[in-house]
């Protein structure tokens, strides 16, 4: 990473940039792994979902058999 420093040598100036920076980069590691998580969480759900779904028919389909016999 370049640099760039200004004409007259501000250390307090670029301490407190980089600070920033690297305050912003954990923010949005922290909303990254946040997003993450919902999105797991929701895949997880819809997972559930459907094998829930394709339970209730394997039942539905089941009991149809059961009633024919």
């Amino acid at each position: 990473m370049l640099l760039v420093t200004p004409a007259r040598s501000d250390t307090a100036h670029w301490c407190r940039m980089l600070g920033r920076a690297y305050h912003a980069q954990r923010l949005l590691n922290e909303e990254a792994k946040h997003t993450l998580a919902l999105v797991n969480e929701e895949a997880l759900l819809a997972l559930l979902g459907k094998r829930s779904s394709a339970r209730h028919a394997l039942t539905l389909v089941n009991a149809e058999a059961v009633n024919k016999r």
